[in-house]
């Protein structure tokens, strides 16, 4: 009988000692706030978040549309709350020139203006760059796809945030848009995604 429990403990200490490694790498991967993920399609809405409430969305979402209303020049920003995200849609046309990942300097202040409301949020955000279709044909020093240029967008996005004070973690996302919209300005936008919980 002893010899049966040495066998059953000798075979259950190894499993421990994997699923504790498991743990570990999960938990040190969670935390990290750098370029988290580049594909041609990532869908971080659909992901668990833990379930620690942030600030309340539909709060959230009428004070950024007063803000959009109050300045002209940020018309063309849409603020649309799906339960349990809020996303805040930033065109092209506002943010970047062709093929640029520069926030364009006549709309850096608006851009600011916009984020800064955001910088005492604990909730869960994650920015993602879109682009169109047309694959990239001029050789970049930056980035040699559509992929690599929406996620530096995603991340000039994310600078201007940190510029106005924001510390908590922020995951960036590109998504390459392959449908044949006719709107251009809205496949070349990006998104920063508001969870209803906390990151």
């Amino acid at each position: 009988m002893l010899t049966f429990f040495v066998l059953i403990f000798s075979m259950i200490n190894p499993e421990r000692e994997i699923l504790s490694n498991i743990s570990h790498t999960i938990r040190d991967r969670v935390g990290t706030s750098a370029l988290q993920s580049a594909g041609d399609y990532n869908d971080p809405s659909g992901q668990r978040l833990s379930g620690y409430a942030g600030q309340d969305l539909s709060y959230l979402a009428s004070i950024l549309q007063a803000n959009i209303q109050s300045r002209s020049s940020l018309s063309d920003v849409r603020i649309e709350l799906n339960y349990p995200v809020l996303t805040i849609s930033l065109p092209q046309s506002l943010l970047f020139n062709s093929g640029s990942f520069d926030i364009k300097e006549d709309a850096k202040s608006d851009i600011l203006s916009l984020v800064t409301l955001l910088k005492t949020l604990k909730n869960a955000i994650y920015i993602t760059g879109y682009t169109d279709p047309v694959p990239v044909t001029v050789p970049n020093a930056d980035y040699a796809s559509n992929t690599g240029l929406g996620l530096l967008r995603a991340q000039a996005v994310a600078d201007a945030m940190k510029e106005t004070g924001y510390k908590s973690p922020l995951k960036l996302y590109s998504v390459q848009n392959y449908n044949a919209e006719s709107d251009y300005d809205v496949l070349r936008r990006v998104d920063i995604v508001i969870h209803k919980n906390r990151y």
